[in-house]
C-alpha cells in the first residue's frame, strides 16, 4: 500500500460514486434526441428525426452521409479516454458525473457540427443543388444542425 494511503479513502470515493450513481445515474444522449427529432423540417412534411435517419443511414435515392456513426468509429479512442477521464475526476473530486457529461455534451454536440460543415461526401447531386441555396450537403435551413443537441438525464 503506498505511504500514507488507507482503505479509508478508497472506501469514501467508492461510497460517494455508488450514492451518485444510485441517486441519478446520469446518461448522455448527443445528437437528434428524442426531443429534437419532434419538430418539423420546413421542406418537408417529415419531422427532423426521421430527416436525419434518412441522411445517416440513406435511403433508395438518398446517399448515407453519416454524420453521427462515422463521427463515433472515427474519434472512438478520445471519446473513451475523455470519458474514463471523467470518470476518474468525478471520483478524485467534488465535480458530479452530471456536470462532466454536460461539459462532454457540449463538446461533442460541436464535433458533430464540425463534421457536417466538413462536408461530408458524397457531393449533392444537381437536381439538389438546384433547390437549395448553399452546396454543402446536409445544411440547407441549418434546420438538422439546430436539432444536434445533448441531454443529460
Amino acid at each position: 500500500m503506498a505511504k500514507g494511503a488507507t482503505w479509508r479513502v478508497v472506501d469514501h470515493w467508492a461510497k460517494d460514486a455508488k450514492r451518485e450513481s444510485a441517486s441519478s445515474n446520469p446518461k448522455l444522449w448527443v445528437g437528434v434526441t428524442p426531443t429534437s427529432a419532434e419538430g418539423s423540417h420546413p421542406n418537408s412534411d417529415s419531422p427532423v428525426g426521421d430527416i436525419a435517419f434518412y441522411n445517416e443511414f440513406g435511403t433508395m435515392s438518398v446517399p448515407a452521409r453519416s454524420f453521427i456513426r462515422d463521427w463515433v468509429d472515427g474519434d472512438i479512442d478520445r471519446i473513451a479516454a475523455r470519458v474514463g477521464k471523467d470518470i476518474l475526476q468525478s471520483l478524485e473530486s467534488d465535480t458530479t458525473m452530471r456536470e462532466l457529461l454536460t461539459k462532454r455534451g457540449r463538446e461533442f454536440r460541436l464535433a458533430i457540427i464540425k463534421r457536417i460543415n466538413a462536408r461530408i461526401p458524397p457531393p449533392n447531386a444537381a437536381v439538389t443543388l438546384a433547390n437549395k441555396s448553399g452546396n454543402i450537403p446536409l445544411i440547407d435551413t441549418e434546420t438538422l444542425i439546430d436539432a444536434i443537441r445533448y441531454e443529460v438525464k
